[in-house]
């Protein structure tokens, strides 16, 4: 039987502190994917790295779909008792569908996300933005063909259905606020922060259409899952947002890149205009904070408190829930060491969004899709990530 990880969690920070406290003192706010309403529970002031820890985790395994292991690096997660799973969707793999299915019925809570950047929705001809090298070639959202998408994800619910298998989340998108992820946002010789549509100057026109059509997409979305025989109870959200923590927008890199992003506050003003979130049951969200172990500990946990606390904030007005569909940080230790100096970064990290009282679910990047995040390594979590996910 698969233990809730945040009560593992909770456990592992009662260890860490040498507390005595009982289970009532930290009471754990559960949260229903089917009826996501955000944890209302008093929270004391955040001062602490140590905070009690309320979010659900899940953890992010991408572009999993073209690997022909790609089955025993599911088992992998479901051996370590993870219960939610943030898979994709792509043209370039045999087995994405087989995957979500296969996750699925092994108990596991599947987002799927939607990948935009995809060939199946656009045109034969079309040509992408050219990037810089830092910045990728990439299609316009502007030039997605509403046709194909809607056949294509269409189909993929037609073959989830036929397969009784119910998805728990949809994410329409990944960071379709920055250059890297939307081909209508331009490449400069500077990286540039947008917070109001006309400092987009002569971009500003197919910036909207692609929102425009996002809007579209977002609501053909919903009718299919209305269609849907498998799908109309699962939770609609918007695509993960890049936040400017994320990106680093004030860094040599961000400046460097020469990609455009656009502010969360001004995605959010987007979606209001186009009608976006009479379709939708949430926002997404990715929050990296920039420390590193080698930080004293007040200042970087302040740091990821304001990291966090802004995310919070921006992300989605009033009540409404944001997902945190990416987050976690990088390590470049080499080998299979038994302690990730990751830890305590990560352990800080959930504290903060657990004082944030906002976010329903947390899918940390990723399982063992990316060299200096991954939390699997050498055929076994990371001390950490054991504590993250195993039962």
């Amino acid at each position: 039987m698969k233990l809730n990880v945040g009560v593992l969690l909770m456990f592992f920070l009662f260890l860490s502190c040498g507390g005595n406290s009982s289970s009532t003192d930290n009471p754990q706010v559960p949260i229903d994917t089917e009826n996501p309403e955000v944890p209302t529970a008093p929270v004391e002031p955040c001062t602490s790295h140590l905070s009690p820890y309320k979010t659900q985790l899940g953890v992010g395994q991408l572009h999993i779909g073209n690997d022909e292991n790609w089955q025993e690096r599911i088992d992998t997660m479901d051996d370590a008792g993870v219960q939610s799973v943030r898979l994709n969707i792509k043209s370039n793999g045999e087995h994405y569908l087989e995957s979500i299915v296969y996750a699925g019925h092994l108990g596991m809570d599947v987002l799927l996300s939607i990948s935009l950047m995809d060939s199946w929705y656009f045109p034969t001809d079309t040509q992408k933005r050219e990037g810089n090298g830092k910045i990728k070639d990439q299609y316009r959202i502007s030039e997605i063909d509403l046709e194909k998408y809607e056949n294509v994800v269409g189909e993929i619910f037609a073959s989830l259905d036929a397969q009784k298998s119910n998805l728990s989340i949809i994410e329409v998108g990944s960071e379709i606020n920055w250059a890297d992820f939307n081909g209508d946002l331009p490449v400069l010789d500077k990286g540039r922060f947008v917070t109001f549509l006309d400092e987009l100057g002569d971009d500003r026109e197919n910036v909207l259409k692609g929102f425009e059509k996002y809007a579209e997409l977002i609501r053909i979305t919903r009718e299919l899952m209305d269609q849907s025989t498998h799908q109309k109870d699962t939770l609609l959200i918007s695509a993960g947002l890049a936040s400017s923590g994320s990106a680093g927008a004030f860094t040599n890199w961000f400046q460097n890149s020469g990609g455009t992003m656009m502010s969360i506050e001004l995605v959010n003003d987007i979606y209001d205009e186009l009608g976006i979130p009479e379709f939708i049951d949430g926002r997404g969200i990715h929050i990296f904070s920039r420390v590193d172990e080698e930080m004293p500990l007040d200042e970087r946990f302040q740091i990821t408190m304001e990291t966090v606390t802004k995310g919070a904030d921006v992300c989605a007005p009033e009540k409404e829930p944001c997902y945190i569909t990416e987050w976690g940080f990088n390590s470049d230790f080499d080998g299979c060491v038994e302690d990730d100096p990751r830890e305590p970064l990560f352990q800080e990290f959930l504290s903060a969004v657990s004082c944030t009282n906002k976010f329903p679910v947390a899918w940390v990047f990723t399982w063992d899709g990316h060299e200096t995040k991954k939390i699997y390594r050498c055929n076994r979590n990371t001390s950490f990530g054991g504590e993250l996910v195993s039962n």
